[in-house]
């Protein structure tokens, strides 16, 4: 609930004020000493002041409030509306001044207008902070994307070369198992180099990495059937294909071999709608339970081309626009 503190030495305008403001928390005072030490007890969401506090000025007053708290809305209620007293006013900090006798409307939009004002600096206040952290982390991330990088590819890069000069030197090896040996070797630093630039290429979607055009719709699909050894039916309507960006490689891959691991023939197929492109990956069977960061992650790399995910039992459904 609004708490409103209300300083005024006449009982009658601060029953009058209260009456407006009948969903409010308030707390009155009549003179300087009373307001100061009901402000510091409690600090309200807005303060109206009286200039004429028993002979004493209110500017004591202000000028104590703000001393503490230069942010809650302080609103002068007066019926001394001079030039002079505003200046000395707005120098000490009031927000807005009302003059005596008010119209209960008016007061009510002032004190609204003041409090909306403070909600919109504090809410302003939180999204610079939030950006900051993100913006920090974002920083911090692609740090470490650089960092694992060159940590991880430069000594499989190594493995590889080294891989390369010993399988010139077993040319003249007749051993059939050495030789086995060495394509099983090749193999998994191969698969162990596809898993990092896997990592990497998700990595760099997650902090919001650049990512180029250059591939279609139909050129990732058809390359990825391959891939998966004869377990995709392909069809593509005629017309529907569009260049995109790269990250789609990697998101219809995860999406084709998720919906493998569940069925052993699923069907691709691809059609201009509306609103764009559509493909469709429907398994025969049931999938298997979907992890969730998984499934944001997916959602995010088609997001970096424009893209939407939809899902069912046994279905993904990819918008392209």
């Amino acid at each position: 609930m609004t708490s409103l503190l209300i300083i005024d030495d006449d009982r009658y305008i601060r029953a009058l004020i209260k009456a407006v403001f009948p969903h409010f928390a308030v707390r009155e005072a009549d003179d300087v000493e009373g307001g100061i030490c009901a402000f510091l007890a409690e600090e309200p969401d807005v303060v109206l002041l009286d200039m004429n506090l028993n002979g004493n000025s209110g500017l004591r007053v202000l000028e104590g409030i703000r001393n503490t708290n230069p942010s809650v809305p302080i609103i002068i209620v007066t019926s001394d509306m001079s030039q002079a007293l505003s200046v000395r006013c707005f120098r000490l900090g009031a927000t807005d001044f009302v003059s005596k006798p008010f119209d209960p409307d008016y007061l009510e939009l002032v004190v609204t207008r003041a409090l909306r004002a403070i909600e919109s600096e504090r809410l302003m206040r939180e999204a610079e902070s939030s950006l900051l952290v993100e913006r920090h982390s974002n920083e911090f991330s692609r740090m470490m994307l650089s960092y694992f990088n060159h940590e991880l590819r430069t000594p499989i890069h190594h493995a590889l070369s080294f891989l390369g000069v010993l399988g010139e030197e077993l040319v003249t090896v007749q051993s059939e198992q050495v030789h086995k040996w060495y394509e099983k070797s090749v193999m998994a630093v191969k698969a162990t180099m596809a898993l990092v630039e896997h990592f990497m290429q998700i990595s760099a979607v997650e902090t919001g990495e650049s990512i180029e055009d250059n591939d279609t719709v139909r050129d990732i699909l058809t390359s990825l059937l391959g891939v998966f050894e004869g377990k995709i039916a392909l069809s593509i309507e005629s017309g529907a294909d569009f260049s995109c960006k790269s990250s789609l490689r990697l998101a219809f891959k995860e999406l084709l071999y998720n919906a493998i691991q569940s069925t052993q023939k699923i069907m691709v197929t691809v059609r201009e709608v509306a609103s764009g492109v559509e493909i469709k990956i429907v398994s025969e069977s049931v999938f298997r339970e979907i992890d969730p960061y998984w499934m944001l992650i997916m959602r995010k790399l088609l997001s970096a081309s424009g893209g939407e995910l939809r899902s069912s039992d046994r279905s993904f459904t990819v918008q392209l626009r």
